[in-house]
């Protein structure tokens, strides 16, 4: 990905994406996003036990008290 003015950026979850909050649109902070998020959704696809446990996470339903 890369950002205005520079030659060449590579994110990773450990750097802040407030860093870079002022060279990205929209479009760029949607790509960021997602693949600072890709490990965890990749975990939760292919680690049989998370995949389990997020499964019955998405059974619950949310009631308004």
């Amino acid at each position: 990905m890369k950002a205005p003015g520079s030659k060449r950026l590579k994110l990773t979850h450990e750097e802040p994406l407030s860093k870079f909050a002022f060279k990205f649109s929209l479009r760029r902070y949607t790509k960021a996003i997602n693949i600072i998020l890709q490990p965890v959704r990749d975990h939760f696809t292919n680690d049989k036990e998370a995949k389990s446990l997020l499964d019955q996470i998405k059974k619950y339903k949310v009631t308004k008290g």
